[in-house]
């Protein structure tokens, strides 16, 4: 899987072939509509994505951001 600085949700989904381009600008489309729902939960209910690929995604945005910092000793 690739990873990069800070990637969205969706651009993760795209480039692991999870889903289409199409299909997160039509779940944003859905989004503006319910605010309080994340993109992914949105993908997920549209059945663009599954459950497996979701969490895939999500460990590897997490991944992407995590910056280890230095323990400085007192």
């Amino acid at each position: 899987m690739a990873t990069s600085k800070h990637l969205k949700i969706g651009e993760i989904l795209i480039q692991n072939n999870f889903c289409t381009s199409q299909q997160v600008h039509y779940a944003l489309k859905v989004q503006q509509d319910y605010p309080a729902k994340n993109i992914g939960t949105i993908l997920l209910e549209l059945g663009y994505v599954t459950k497996e690929n979701l969490k895939k995604a999500v460990d590897e945005q997490i991944k992407s951001s995590y910056k280890p910092q230095a323990i400085k000793n007192s």
